[in-house]
Formats: structure tokens, C-alpha cells, sequence
């Protein structure tokens, strides 16, 4: 009986041996592997507004090299992404159109995932494809400014009026907000026109084709503000409500739902609205009590990302609120004692200090004060004091500095600024405008194709009364109304 008992335990212990031993070899040994890829290795003709799905073969999540995934050209030249993770599916999107005829390389360093468990990492991984040519026409100079004829879908270097402005009737307009590749234009009898990109229907007229022209949304009047997101729009009516069309993928259209609009829809459970800003995926706004409120997310399934929603909600823990504006994934807000305050992601440096941790509560920026105005554009930031200096900090290439606020050189007597993420303009007291940054597309309105760090004058115009940069572009409006715009019209968005 002895004997017996003593070869059962001698089974027992082997057999716990033996399915310790495997257990260990699994989660040591295996990897967490790609299943399939969208683009596949090497694919030709890829679309220029692709997204690229990676399927692993178990749930992620982001590890120690996640901030060290790049997706670069064949030159190298970096492209700005925003990634979500869903489950096992891995997904980038570009922040702007690739370039045609291009080999780009995704480049995800091993351990950049690994399984929930956090036992499974990834390899090191690449994924080359190539896009497609762009249909464009040879550039064609012109005077600064002069109307153009037709459109075009080649860099206008110097500033241009929108083609067909009468006939359009895009007279009288006293507010423009430039976004990726499209224009949204609020006029003083309060009705709003779109032009340009229209992939999620960001244009407001039941379609998602890219328009040419200049054409009124339909369906919505009364309007005291607008503003253009990466893929959606806003308009601010006079009486407090919030109406918005486009891109939904993370409820920033604010209807309760998740589903692209591509005419307005009113977002739900708020009203005395008086300010609102459009982030990437998200919106805010602020309310006549002075209270904040956000939908959508500022960066979807991110720890910096507490506010995830296809409703309003409120945002605690900050009040007298002066200007409010949404950068690609954090806010800016400028408080009536001019203070800045910010929070989200920080990529870039773009919420100041001495580290680039990101934070998700707001934090007031060190360093500056007597703030009358603010300016988000991407990842950048821009300040104007009082006195009518600017102000900046993020680590760009066409930066001063980087993390803390400096002083940009050249620039006095400001009254309005206006950030693009890549370049800037500031508008003086004489109605003159001044641009700096990347000038790849002739965004600063001046030759050659060359960025700068010093600010220089826009020649050939003036009077001007408001300014607005986007992804590549510039638009401004003159105090006769008429509306003006130069840079990469790759969507039509110089109309």
C-alpha cells in the first residue's frame, strides 16, 4: 500500500513536471505573430489616403518601442500617423495624403506590441508599398494676388482668390477655417460654403465626392461661427445650438451615434454653446455658464485619453475660460487671467515643460503670461501676448526652441495668429501678414519652396481683417469680404 502510494505521488509530480515545463516553453519561446496585412509586402498602385490594418494573432497592446514606429518615404522623410489599436488589429492613419508614385516603408520595431498578457512580443517588422500616381498639372505662375481662372491641382506659391468668387457668391465672408484639404467659409448673412475634400462628407451636401467650387451648405443658416476639423465640420448658430457633418468614426459629431454624416446634424444635449474648436477625432466646446464640454476622443484608447464619447460631457477642474482650441490629439485653453492650460497627448513637446510626458488633466504651461490669444495647429502651439509678441513651443524642424515658450524673432505689433502644425502666420496692426515654418507647397505665399525660421511679409496684399492655416495651405479674408487662399490644392481646396 506504502509502495503504491509513493508511485502515485512519484506520476503525480512528474506529470505537474511535464505540464509546467510546456506551459513555460510557450510563453517563452512563442512570439506574437501578423497574421495579414492591408496593403500586402510590396503592393504597387496603393491609394494615397490609404490606412494601413495590421491583424496580429492575439489582442495587443502598446509596449516599451510603440513610440518608435515610423512610416518614411524613400527619402526618408518621416509622415505624421495616428495609430489605434483594436483587438488584435493594429491600425495607422496618416495625418495627411501620401505623395503618389512613392515607396513608403512602415517600420514596427520588436516589442513595439505585445498580447494583453504582455507575455507575447512582437518581432521587428517591415512593410513596404508603393502608391499610385497623382494626377497632377504643371504649375503655372501667377501675379500675387490674382484670380484664378480655373482650378488647379498644382502648389500655388503666391496668394490667389478663389476662382469663380462672384459667381458663387462667396462675397462678404468674415470668417474661414482651413482643414486637411478642404475650406469652410461663414458669410454675414450667417450662411456657411464648403469646398475642397469630402472623403467622410465633411462638405455637408449629401455626397462624399470633392468639390471644386465654393457651394452653400444646405439645411443649416443663422450660423455665428464655423470651424473644420480633419474629417468633420462645425457651425456655431446664434442661438447657443451645435450642428456638425463628417467623419464619426469616435462620435465627434455628438448625435449619439458613430456613424459618418455628410449633411448637419445638431449635436445632442447641449445648447448656449459660444465657442467651439475642432480637434482630429474630437470636438469641445464652451458654454455661456463657462463650463467645458467634449466629444469624441482626443486620442482613441490612449491612457491621456479620459474622455471618450459619442455625446457631450462635461470637463471638470478648469473655468473662466477666454478661447479654447484643439490641437491633433491635446487642448489649449486660454484663461481670462491669460494663462495657458493644456492636456493630451504630447507629442512633440506641444504641452511645454521639461519632459514630453503626456497628461490627462489640465496643466497650466510655465514660462508665459499676459496671453490675449491662442493657436493650435497639429502639434504645435502658438501665444500672443499683450504687447503683440508671439510666442511658441514645440520640437519641430522650423521651430526656435522646443518644450519651453520662446519668443519668436521678427514680430511685433500682432493682433491675430494663426497655426497650421508645419507653418504660421501672425496678422499686425497695418493688415500685413507675415508667415513661417515648412513651405513645401508655397504655404507661406512667397518663392522659393523654402522654409524659414524668421517670419516674412505675404507681398502683394493687405487689409487684411482674419487669417486661417491648415494642412498646407493658407487662406485669409480682406475687409471687403473678399476671400483669399495659396498653397497645395491638391483637393481643391483653393476652390
Amino acid at each position: 500500500m506504502k509502495i503504491r502510494f509513493i508511485f502515485l505521488s512519484c506520476v503525480l509530480v512528474c506529470l505537474l513536471m511535464i505540464n509546467s515545463i510546456t506551459v513555460f516553453a510557450v510563453s517563452d519561446t512563442k512570439a506574437l505573430s501578423i497574421k495579414s496585412t492591408n496593403p500586402v509586402n510590396k503592393q504597387q498602385n496603393v491609394k494615397a489616403d490609404t490606412k494601413i490594418i495590421i491583424v496580429f494573432s492575439d489582442n495587443i497592446k502598446k509596449a516599451s518601442m510603440f513610440n518608435m514606429i515610423t512610416l518614411n518615404d524613400q527619402s526618408k522623410k518621416t509622415t505624421k500617423f495616428t495609430i489605434l489599436i483594436k483587438k488584435n488589429i493594429l491600425e495607422i492613419l496618416p495625418n495627411s495624403k501620401l505623395s503618389g508614385t512613392t515607396k513608403y516603408i512602415l517600420h514596427l520595431p520588436a516589442n513595439s506590441v505585445v498580447n494583453t498578457s504582455g507575455k507575447l512580443k512582437s518581432k521587428d517588422f517591415k512593410l513596404e508599398f508603393k502608391t499610385m500616381e497623382l494626377k497632377t498639372q504643371t504649375p503655372t505662375p501667377k501675379p500675387a494676388p490674382a484670380k484664378v481662372p480655373l482650378p488647379i491641382e498644382t502648389p500655388t506659391n503666391e496668394p490667389t482668390q478663389t476662382s469663380n468668387i462672384n459667381s458663387n457668391g462667396l462675397a462678404d465672408v468674415k470668417m474661414v477655417s482651413v482643414g486637411f484639404g478642404n475650406c469652410v467659409a461663414l458669410k454675414d448673412d450667417g450662411t456657411v460654403w464648403t469646398w475642397g475634400l469630402n472623403y467622410w462628407g465633411q462638405l455637408g451636401d449629401s455626397t462624399t465626392k470633392n468639390r471644386t467650387k465654393p457651394a452653400q451648405v444646405e439645411g443649416i443658416n443663422d450660423v455665428k461661427m464655423v470651424c473644420m476639423g480633419a474629417k468633420h465640420t462645425i457651425a456655431l448658430k446664434n442661438d447657443g445650438t451645435v450642428w456638425e457633418w463628417g467623419g464619426n468614426q469616435f462620435g465627434q459629431l455628438g448625435d449619439g451615434t458613430n456613424s459618418d454624416k455628410s449633411r448637419p446634424v445638431q449635436v445632442k444635449e447641449i445648447n448656449d454653446v459660444k465657442m467651439i474648436a475642432a480637434g482630429t477625432f474630437y470636438t469641445i466646446a464652451v458654454k455661456n455658464d463657462g463650463t467645458l464640454w467634449i466629444w469624441g476622443a482626443i486620442f482613441p484608447g490612449g491612457d491621456y485619453s479620459p474622455y471618450e464619447s459619442n455625446i457631450p460631457i462635461k470637463i471638470e477642474g478648469i473655468d473662466k475660460i477666454k478661447m479654447i482650441t484643439a490641437g491633433e490629439h491635446f487642448i489649449a485653453i486660454l484663461k481670462d487671467d491669460g494663462t495657458v492650460w493644456e492636456w493630451g497627448y504630447n507629442q512633440k513637446g506641444c504641452l511645454s515643460g521639461e519632459t514630453i510626458e503626456s497628461k490627462n488633466v489640465p496643466v497650466q504651461i510655465k514660462g508665459i503670461s499676459n496671453v490675449k490669444m491662442i493657436s493650435v495647429g497639429g502639434n504645435d502651439v502658438l501665444a500672443l501676448k499683450d504687447e503683440g509678441t508671439v510666442w511658441d513651443w514645440t520640437n519641430d524642424e522650423y521651430d526656435i526652441d522646443g518644450l519651453i515658450p520662446v519668443q519668436i524673432e521678427g514680430l511685433s505689433n500682432i493682433k491675430f495668429v494663426a497655426d497650421g502644425g508645419t507653418h504660421a502666420l501672425a496678422l499686425d496692426g497695418n493688415g500685413i501678414i507675415w508667415s513661417w515654418g515648412d513651405n513645401q507647397y508655397g504655404e507661406l505665399g512667397s518663392k522659393p519652396n523654402k522654409g524659414r525660421i524668421i517670419p516674412g511679409k505675404v507681398e502683394g496684399i493687405g487689409d487684411i481683417i482674419y487669417i486661417s492655416a491648415g494642412s498646407y495651405h493658407s487662406a485669409l479674408v480682406k475687409s471687403d469680404g473678399t476671400l483669399i487662399e495659396w498653397g497645395w490644392d491638391y483637393s481643391f481646396d483653393l476652390g
